[in-house]
């Protein structure tokens, strides 16, 4: 009910339940439905955010295990030395190149055939080619060794000496 003017005039509106129901109900579902896709966008942020979190902590453990893979290899002063002996072709790993691949912190001494397994695929071809000392007996190449975990890692301008050379 509602006034009308100043001599008491009363205005009286019926409406059909049927249509102010209805009316009702498409409010409520529009209110519903917009509060249903701000949760779900709010989730979508929210996962979206510790996924990156997690990608920066994977990453940072990557780095730190890189990091410290790094310091093994500079531990003797050198990064990753390793040996080849032409003329008994056996390749000599020192303790920072082993501890770079994973084998451990000793010297290794492996045969040619071991070598030829742990490089990679790619890096197969040519490699006897390249393992011929030069001119001043230095070998130098850059090939890529499968770590214990089955990674593989680039191992650049290594020096190589024939073992008569060898310091």
């Amino acid at each position: 009910m509602h006034l009308v003017g100043d001599n008491g005039g009363m205005v009286i509106a019926l409406h059909a339940m049927e249509r102010m129901n209805a009316f009702w109900r498409a409010e409520v579902n529009l209110n519903v439905t917009l509060f249903a896709s701000m949760a779900l966008l709010l989730l979508v942020v929210v996962y979206a955010y510790y996924t990156q979190i997690n990608r920066a902590d994977e990453t940072r453990d990557i780095m730190s295990a890189e990091r410290s893979t790094r310091d093994a290899m500079l531990a003797n002063g050198e990064a990753g030395l390793w040996s080849f002996e032409p003329a008994t072709r056996r390749a000599i790993l020192d303790g920072s190149a082993s501890a770079a691949l994973g084998l451990g912190s000793q010297q290794r001494e492996i045969t040619y055939r071991e070598l030829l397994g742990l490089v990679h695929p790619n890096d197969r071809h040519g490699l006897a080619r390249n393992l011929r000392p030069s001119d001043n007996g230095l070998i130098e190449t850059n090939i890529r060794i499968r770590q214990d975990d089955g990674r593989y890692r680039l191992l650049q301008s290594v020096r190589m000496r024939q073992s008569s050379q060898a310091a």
